[in-house]
């Protein structure tokens, strides 16, 4: 949903403590697994 509505990755991307591992780590791996790049901006 993001990625149709912002274009292909995030210029910040954070959460909370209460989302910490392996919460992050889980999204990326799936993000970067659909588009083949990274969720966020290096």
């Amino acid at each position: 949903m993001y990625k149709l509505l912002n274009g292909s990755t995030l210029d910040i991307h954070g959460g909370g403590m209460d989302l910490k591992f392996p919460h992050h780590e889980n999204e990326r791996s799936i993000y970067l697994a659909l588009t083949n790049n990274e969720i966020t901006k290096e």
